[in-house]
């Protein structure tokens, strides 16, 4: 994320990001690896807006979510970019199947592009997710709120993977019938 990104979420000092990550509301909707988070955040903005060499921070580069994206992004419950993906896995399985099954190696590109940005995709969805709840004004709602949309999911990372295959499977079979490949 660069400068003018951090302040279109509306973050302009290094004292709004920290003040940001220590709510009880935002610790509860990171969950697990709050601190990391916290860490690597505080570190990318310091070096991204002030200037300040980029702070080592064990783990920055999920490989995790380089190999199996689909996976975090139902893990840390991004719904919204979970289902951006499996849009996007539609349309190049399209592409791919109409233009001939030559465009495979575009997908380690697309891989490489989203471990480069899940880091800001995340805090994007924390700051968003933050404002909606600065707009509640029942303690319910915001605890349901958090429940649903906060934190981490197993189920949710399980389901993404079947999701995800269903899909392709479904497209080749589409595909395939409408569109048979060259002989």
């Amino acid at each position: 994320m660069h400068k003018n990104g951090y302040q279109k979420l509306g973050i302009n000092t290094i004292h709004d990001l920290t003040n940001l990550l220590d709510r009880e509301d935002v610790k509860q909707l990171i969950g697990k690896n709050y601190d990391f988070y916290r860490e690597l955040w505080l570190s990318n903005y310091a070096s991204v807006v002030m200037g300040e060499p980029r702070k080592p921070v064990k783990g920055r580069y999920n490989i995790f979510a380089f190999f199996f994206f689909p996976v975090w992004a139902g893990y840390r419950k991004l719904y919204s970019i979970l289902g951006v993906i499996i849009l996007f896995i539609l349309g190049f399985a399209l592409l791919d199947t109409y233009v001939g099954y030559e465009l495979s190696s575009f997908s380690g590109f697309i891989s490489l592009f989203l471990w480069l940005i899940y880091q800001d995709l995340y805090f994007e969805h924390i700051i968003k997710s933050s404002r909606k709840l600065d707009k509640m004004h029942s303690h319910e709602r915001l605890l349901a709120y958090i429940k649903r949309y906060g934190g981490t999911s197993v189920m949710s990372a399980i389901l993404s993977i079947p999701v995800c295959i269903a899909i392709m499977f479904i497209i080749a079979f589409v595909m395939f019938l409408f569109f048979p490949p060259p002989v």
